[in-house]
């Protein structure tokens, strides 16, 4: 934890004072009572909930891949993504990967994802043309309406 907190604390200080990133003014804060989807995802596509799904494993960050993808919805509540209380955030993508998960990573060309966005996030399907990642600390760094053009998967 107290890694984490650092990151974050480091990463706050430089949104603050703008120093570091040349010509980006602060960005708001996350929020966390942004609404939902018009399309929920339904209550079955709940990892943590029994499982079901195809594949569930981490998606590393790498750049690159010429056929990026961003997510399509998200739709957020407890325990999507972990066992605790707090709420999850889901980004959606519609894609095909050639039932191939170890192929996936994800990226983005925010600087603040870059430098401090973590070395994988979790991912899981339970169709070959769709991926479910968990946002997790990613929400952090940046509000998740900024996240759904920013963060991308490639293969």
């Amino acid at each position: 934890m107290g890694g984490l907190w650092y990151t974050k604390k480091i990463a706050q200080w430089i949104l603050l004072t703008g120093l570091g990133v040349a010509g980006l003014a602060p960005l708001p804060p996350a929020r966390a009572d942004l609404p939902s989807p018009s399309s929920p995802g339904p209550m079955a596509e709940d990892p943590g909930g029994g499982g079901g799904w195809l594949w569930a494993q981490m998606i590393e960050k790498e750049p690159g891949g010429t056929n990026k993808k961003y997510p399509s919805y998200y739709y957020h509540g407890q325990y999507y993504c972990d066992n605790d209380p707090d709420i999850d955030y889901t980004m959606v993508y519609n894609m095909s990967y050639s039932q191939n998960p170890d192929s996936l990573r994800y990226y983005s060309e925010d600087p603040l994802i870059q430098w401090f966005g973590p070395s994988a996030l979790k991912g899981y399907s339970y169709t070959w043309d769709k991926v479910h990642v968990c946002v997790g600390t990613l929400i952090d760094l940046s509000p998740l309406s900024s996240l759904m053009n920013a963060v991308y998967l490639h293969q």
